[in-house]
């Protein structure tokens, strides 16, 4: 008995630390003609570093950033503690009636430090004490780059990618577990090619076979870079439109090859490399002439890697078959193993158009994907209906592909979800923006706007990542899903999960506690009161010994 009660403290103190984290939390840019937050990441501490680019003059967390002119686009990459309040705040310039600029990727290495990849325009780069000389074709040209920050925000070394001949870009950068720095973009014009460039930790250019891919005749766009837990595969994502264009030429290996036949269609993919750069294998997702489908993010799911995206009408992605509309967009998340082979995925549907912009993946493997979508989303995708225009989504699978919880955030006006990362404990950090009237983000309501405006939110974690289930001898199941409002759960309990007692917990779809009942030692039945619960969406919870475990449930 005394060891129960003992159990039980620690459960209830753990839990009560885990709400308090889990207490969401929303930064909002202000000013602006327009502003976008197209990156996030986290570190171990729990703080969250934005990047994006702005128009004008902004405010973030009470600072203010001007860009060059009227007409020029700036940028800036923020950090904000686990509380949500603003730590510091940078802004690379470059000068110019029409200089454009705009940080595209962010990745913090162990000991913190900050990686921003991107792209500039219409003159010298320049951060701290560190500048980067424009594309050496003209003010006209863009040049992508990656820079390293310290963890007070001091700049500790910046490199250009240079093509004398093209138009270059860096949409991605990631960081291995030894801090060796991988940033990936494209280089376009008159024949379209992209790129994988390392570095060490220090800034030094490190050989790669895949510094330069041979290319081809297709427009490619690269968004997502990935480095696997082990740091011994890195995977590439991206799109190609209206050409081919080869990721890796035969030789030692099979050539690599991503196809978009036809006019105004594009083909995304996915494809992994070694360490050096060389590539392995490549996987795409198609949908037909003349329909679009491109992968826009990559993360790492220990040797696994997910990959989000969107496409029209039925795609094919590996062997699998994904349904889709015709006429509108469907978002995407399909989970690959090390050698490429498509594991499972899932298409995002619904009425009206949906798009998948990023994706995540928690300790356990569950993986997580955000975006935003317009009418309704099908049953699938969780049966969700938008309040407004557009509304934001956040939906979690586990590792298998089974959907375990679907969350819709916004209010009456255009709110979208564009980039998500997870902290230690599980907690989504989303950044996005809304526009055109008042913003609604996490119950939080956010002033009338004309444009896009920026936001970052802290959001509950759904999917807690702790000890995961035993091979399924640490889990329960739950009879009726969904349950009339008034009906009982009844839980069937495995005895490994129950041995010394615990708590049953329902959470809403805000992380916040709704429902608490203690677990008797070495109970299997447990019945839980829907009484006086709204209906919707909530997290059932049972916290043991073993392990937690988790099923989402509908309340009608």
């Amino acid at each position: 008995m005394k060891t129960t009660f003992l159990f039980l403290l620690l459960v209830l103190g753990w839990s009560a630390r885990s709400v308090m984290a889990q207490t969401p939390w929303v930064q909002a840019v202000s000013g602006g003609t327009q502003s976008n937050a197209s990156t996030i990441a986290t570190d171990a501490n729990g703080n969250s570093y934005v990047g994006g680019s702005f128009t004008n003059t902004i405010t973030i967390g009470g600072t203010v950033l001007q860009a060059a002119t009227s007409a020029a686009f700036g940028a800036y990459v923020a950090k904000f503690s686990q509380q949500g309040a603003l730590i510091w705040v940078r802004q690379p310039t470059v000068p110019g009636s029409y200089s454009r600029l705009g940080i595209e990727s962010v990745a913090v290495d162990g000991n913190g430090n900050v990686l921003i990849g991107g792209t500039f325009s219409g003159g010298a780069w320049t951060l701290g004490n560190v500048t980067l000389a424009g594309h050496p074709a003209g003010v006209l040209y863009s040049q992508g780059f990656v820079a390293k920050l310290d963890p007070a925000g001091t700049i500790s070394w910046a490199r250009a990618a240079v093509d004398a001949g093209r138009q270059s870009t860096v949409g991605a950068v990631a960081v291995d577990p030894s801090g060796t720095v991988y940033a990936a973009g494209s280089l376009n014009g008159s024949s379209a090619s992209a790129f994988i460039q390392k570095y060490s930790s220090a800034g030094v250019v490190q050989p790669i076979a895949a510094n330069s891919m041979p290319g081809g005749t297709g427009s490619i766009t690269i968004t997502g870079l990935a480095v696997s837990a082990n740091g011994q595969q890195l995977a590439l994502a991206g799109w190609v439109l209206e050409g081919s264009v080869t990721l890796q030429a035969a030789g030692t290996a099979s050539a690599l090859v991503v196809n978009a036949p036809g006019i105004n269609s594009s083909t995304g993919f996915v494809a992994g490399y070694s360490p050096n750069g060389e590539g392995q294998w490549v996987q795409t997702l198609t949908s037909g002439t003349g329909n679009r489908a491109r992968l826009v993010r990559i993360v790492a799911a220990g040797a696994d890697f997910l990959a989000c995206g969107s496409y029209t009408g039925l795609a094919t992605i590996g062997t699998l078959s994904v349904p889709g509309s015709s006429t509108y967009s469907s978002g995407l998340i399909a989970r690959f193993d090390s050698q490429g082979a498509v594991q499972w995925a899932r298409g995002i549907q619904g009425s009206n158009y949906i798009e998948a912009w990023d994706v995540a993946a928690d300790s356990n493997g569950n993986g997580y994907a955000v975006g935003y979508f317009a009418g309704q989303l099908a049953a699938t995708a969780g049966g969700l209906s938008s309040a407004g225009g557009f509304d934001a989504f956040l939906l979690t699978y586990s590792p298998q592909g089974g959907l375990l919880n679907a969350r819709r955030d916004g209010g009456s006006g255009q709110e979208f979800f564009t980039a998500l990362a997870l902290t230690a404990g599980g907690q989504p950090r989303v950044a996005g923006y809304y526009t055109f009237g008042p913003g609604s983000i996490a119950g939080v309501s956010l002033p009338a706007v004309s444009s896009n405006t920026a936001f970052v939110v802290a959001l509950a974690a759904t999917v807690l990542a702790t000890t995961p289930a035993n091979s399924g001898m640490a889990s329960f199941t739950v009879f009726p899903v969904p349950a009339r409002s008034g009906q009982t759960w009844q839980l069937t309990i495995t005895p490994m999960l129950s041995a010394d007692g615990g708590v049953v917990r329902v959470l809403d779809m805000l992380g916040r506690e709704v429902r608490r009942q203690v677990l008797p030692m070495r109970e299997t039945a447990v019945s839980v009161p829907t009484a006086g619960m709204a209906p919707g969406h909530y997290l059932l919870q049972v916290l043991g010994s073993n392990g937690v475990a988790t099923h989402g449930v509908l309340v009608e």
